[in-house]
């Protein structure tokens, strides 16, 4: 994943270019998205003086990301969320039950249970308690990685990171900051294209997946095209195999 400053002259609005933020595919809608970002001082005086320090100084800017269909679904997002939830109790989870089995192995079941709920479940809650504080900061972390995130807020711009190489080498050749295709290294397909199924046909003409029926499709159909003429077209050849149109096997000739 890759890095960005985005800056707002005078107020507006970035333009953007029309490849999703998370994985560098074809967007089919723009998602306006709130930041937020405390700077370090802020954390640090809130630590010292109260929480309300950091809220106070923290700083948010809205975003207009352009995302592909996957992407732009909240509904997938909510549930990648969920999942994560569990990844942050499951290991205080794993550790409760694995002290309160070893708890009845030596003691036996009769004795926990005549111990009582408080006696009997207060080792293995202990550590629970003690493996989810020291998990937690790294499933917090990892969660973080996975998702595009500010690094950095001022009045006139804001760095995010986690987003597709793509993206930011787009944003990057749009500023003037760089040539297609060599940004960020060797010209190489975006994140993820390879697993997409790009599709070269016979005359040339590439055909990349997007949902069906999104805006991205042509007539409602499952791909979109691009012709040797277009400027990123050279990008996604790398990633195309030869092949037939599988529109026309689903009765959507061309």
């Amino acid at each position: 994943m890759a890095t960005i400053r985005l800056h707002f002259e005078e107020g507006k609005q970035p333009t953007l270019p029309p490849v999703c933020a998370r994985c560098g595919l074809p967007a089919t809608e723009v998602q306006t998205r709130q930041f937020r970002w405390t700077p370090p001082w802020a954390k640090a005086a809130g630590t010292l003086l109260g929480s309300w320090v950091a809220v106070v100084g923290t700083l948010t800017r809205e975003v207009p990301l352009p995302l592909c269909a996957e992407h732009a679904d909240r509904r997938r997002d909510w549930e990648a969320r969920r999942r994560q939830y569990l990844l942050l109790y499951l290991p205080a989870v794993v550790a409760l039950v694995l002290v309160l089995v070893a708890k009845v192995l030596y003691q036996g079941l009769d004795a926990v249970l005549r111990e009582g709920p408080v006696a009997g479940l207060g080792l293995p809650l202990l550590a629970a308690v003690l493996v989810f504080l020291v998990t937690w900061p790294f499933v917090v972390a990892w969660a973080k990685s996975a998702a595009i995130r500010p690094v950095e807020i001022t009045a006139d711009s804001i760095t995010l990171a986690g987003v597709s190489e793509e993206f930011a080498r787009r944003v990057q050749v749009s500023r003037g900051e760089g040539e297609p295709g060599q940004a960020f290294g060797a010209p190489a397909p975006p994140a993820k294209a390879q697993d997409r199924g790009v599709i070269q046909l016979p005359d040339g003409t590439l055909l990349i997946p997007v949902t069906p029926g999104s805006p991205g499709g042509r007539d409602g159909s499952a791909y979109t095209e691009m012709g040797p003429d277009h400027p990123d077209y050279d990008h996604w050849f790398g990633a195309a195999e030869p092949g037939e149109d599988p529109r026309s096997r689903a009765g959507g000739g061309r």
